[in-house]
């Protein structure tokens, strides 16, 4: 019986998946911040800090309702703090998220749709100074996240898409490992929260504008 039920459950899931449609999409980044401060005598270097992140995404059209997809995320942070000695610091990021989108409303080519993920990251840090490199924390997380979106078919083949980050529904539970005094101790961390923020709906990061390919 139970070996009927797997098939009958593979033979549906193969079926849906041999008449979906695919989307990739995703974003990167790369800045630089730094500088100096000249006073007329002397010339001092600011601290500087270098960035680069990449989150590529791809997935399945089950049907022009609903979407699947996994969204992988890779980051590596450099800041460097002049002196004697100069002061080094790198972070490592990495993760992945799996996500449904599922379009509630359309007009036209715009769409309103609510998407939910979980998210799994790793993070890793050491320092570098004098010649001399030492361990920093280690971060592992697990988060969920609900919130809707907007969407604008530029054509049958892209479409933009515009996450409204100031709705949501979220829970995320870090766990932070370090060693002191050659003790390892974890710091751990949970949150929830909901709720919607108006005020701030149109700042950099409340929208998060992206766009996916059909194939």
């Amino acid at each position: 019986m139970k070996k009927t039920a797997f098939l009958i459950i593979f033979l549906v899931v193969s079926a849906a998946i041999s008449n979906a449609q695919y989307f990739a999409g995703g974003s990167f980044g790369f800045s630089i911040d730094g500088g100096s401060i000249d006073d007329g005598t002397t010339e001092t270097e600011k601290t500087s800090l270098t960035k680069f992140n990449l989150y590529p995404k791809a997935g399945y059209i089950m049907s022009d309702d609903l979407w699947v997809g996994m969204q992988i995320g890779f980051g590596i942070e450099k800041e460097k703090t002049p002196g004697a000695p100069e002061v080094i610091d790198r972070t490592t990021q990495f993760g992945f998220m799996p996500f449904a989108r599922y379009y509630a409303l359309r007009h036209n080519k715009f769409a309103l749709f609510a998407q939910g993920q979980v998210g799994i990251g790793f993070s890793s840090s050491e320092t570098e100074s004098g010649g001399t490199t030492v361990d920093g924390p280690k971060d592992t997380g697990i988060s969920f996240s609900v919130f809707p979106g907007l969407s604008f078919d530029i054509s049958e083949k892209v479409t933009l898409e515009a996450q409204i980050n100031g709705f949501n529904l979220g829970y995320s539970y870090t766990a932070t490992k370090s060693d002191v005094a050659g003790t390892e101790v974890k710091d751990k961390s949970t949150s929830f929260g909901f709720g919607a923020d108006l005020d701030n709906i149109l700042t950099t990061g409340f929208i998060t504008i992206g766009a996916s390919i059909k194939f």
